[in-house]
């Protein structure tokens, strides 16, 4: 796929962008794994508590929310496949939303509060 530079906290990674609905749907859903270096980025349209399912997934990711000051405000680890159908939903608004390898949070020392530089 497209991907654009983000940095988050200090970490520089290549996005994959979902803009559009029908993207942010699928999101990573039927892909065989997600590479160290890069990660799904979720654009919404406006503030909101954005939920993620695991459907049609065959691995585990983090999942970061980021609000519209570009600031993480909540993260979910290990998020599996076999949590579909449950959804998981910031406890703060967001207008982003990073899904990561599975670690990447921990291994990166990423944490609420941590800033995101994201592509225009």
């Amino acid at each position: 796929p497209i991907t654009q530079d983000v940095q988050i906290k200090d970490l520089k990674v290549q996005a994959s962008v979902a803009r559009t609905w029908a993207d942010r749907i699928k999101g990573l859903s039927e892909t065989p794994y997600l590479p160290e270096n890069v990660v799904k980025l979720f654009i919404f349209d406006s503030l909101g508590e954005h939920s993620i399912w695991m459907k049609d997934m065959s691995y585990a990711i983090d999942i970061i929310w980021v609000d519209a000051g570009n600031k993480i405000v909540d993260i979910k680890k290990n998020a599996t496949p076999e949590s579909y159908p449950e959804s998981f939903s910031p406890k703060t608004d967001a207008l982003y939303v990073i899904e990561t390898k599975v670690g990447f949070v921990e291994k990166n020392k990423i944490k609420i509060g941590d800033e995101v530089a994201l592509p225009e």
